[in-house]
């Protein structure tokens, strides 16, 4: 009785095993279809990052940060550069 009820625990905790391996696995990421761009300030010579439109702060900054930051935040699949 002991070994069929150590096979019984045995089959039950590899059954959750392998429930839980399949449950840590992740999907496939989707790219995503927002889109960054930069604006230019109306006046001087400064950029702010958008994001379908909509600026992600209210920071402006100089020409090579704001295209390091969508490079960024492309990468991090938030926007599509």
């Amino acid at each position: 009785m002991n070994l069929i009820m150590n096979f019984k625990i045995f089959n039950v905790l590899t059954f959750l095993f392998i429930i839980f391996l399949n449950s840590c696995s992740s999907g496939e990421t989707k790219a995503t279809t927002d889109v960054c761009k930069i604006e230019k300030h109306w006046r001087d010579n400064i950029f702010r990052v958008l994001i379908n439109g909509e600026p992600i702060n209210k920071h402006y900054y100089i020409h090579s940060e704001a295209i390091d930051i969508t490079k960024k935040l492309a990468s991090e699949n938030k926007c599509r550069g």
